[in-house]
């Protein structure tokens, strides 16, 4: 298992899914402040935005590669790294609520998401925020490589239904 220590020490290193988290990390904090949010959520939603993806760091180097076809069998990893990561920094972070930040934020409106299937409001808003940034930077720059209009376009398009209205109004607002 993974250490905070040793994904920490990635800084500097051309690691795509630290980059990613780092990138997840600053769209999640403009967030937080385009909607006024206090300084202690916001800093709550920092710490899980950049550590969101922490579960994905046992996995083989051929998954890790950003250019990686996901094939049916990885589906099953994948939807499992929300759940280990928090595993993972509970160990570290003990209870703090923003852990349930890193464990959801891959749920959906709709129920669509994982790894719970939770729904609406149901879904803690920190995990919202990062479902939106990471929605939008693994669209643009990470996985599926679309142009910053077309991914700002899936926001949009699915705002209200897999997306917070709300936070997608305020990251179409900050990516202009």
């Amino acid at each position: 298992m993974v250490s905070v220590e040793e994904f920490d020490a990635l800084k500097g290193q051309r690691n795509h899914i630290y980059n990613h988290c780092f990138r997840v990390k600053k769209y999640s904090a403009k967030i937080c402040e385009k909607l006024g949010l206090e300084s202690n959520f916001k800093g709550d939603v920092e710490k899980a935005a950049f550590y969101h993806d922490i579960g994905k760091m046992e996995w083989s180097e051929g998954i890790l590669n950003e250019f990686y076809k996901f094939g049916p069998k990885d589906f099953e990893k994948i939807i499992k790294h929300p759940v280990e990561g928090y595993d993972i920094l509970k160990k570290y972070f003990g209870e703090a609520s923003w852990l349930e930040y890193v464990l959801y934020h891959h749920e959906k409106l709709d129920g669509s998401g994982y790894p719970k299937g939770l729904m609406g409001d149901g879904i803690v808003f920190g995990a919202r925020i990062i479902g939106v940034a990471d929605s939008y930077d693994a669209m643009f720059r990470h996985y599926h490589r679309r142009t910053k209009k077309e991914a700002l376009g899936e926001l949009k398009k699915n705002s209200g239904i897999l997306f917070d209205k709300k936070v997608v109004e305020a990251f179409i607002e900050i990516a202009k």
